[in-house]
């Protein structure tokens, strides 16, 4: 699995593989849950499958069309 963030033209991606992974998704997810970032339907089914509480309701779903 991977992590992807993007923000101001700068990419990051993160693999599973590495140390505290799950830490660092639940980290961000927080983050995007307080901004009000938009994430798109597979970004947040992905977290709840992996047990991180998404709080769908703060989160502003978007319509995942295709790839950038």
């Amino acid at each position: 699995m991977q992590l992807k963030l993007k923000a101001r033209g700068v990419r990051l991606r993160v693999e599973s593989t590495i140390t505290d992974f799950w830490d660092l998704v639940d980290t961000c997810a927080l983050i995007a849950n307080d901004r009000g970032l938009l994430l798109d339907s597979t970004t947040i089914r992905n977290m709840r499958t992996l047990g991180i509480e998404t709080h769908a309701s703060g989160y502003q779903q978007i319509q995942n069309w295709g790839k950038e």
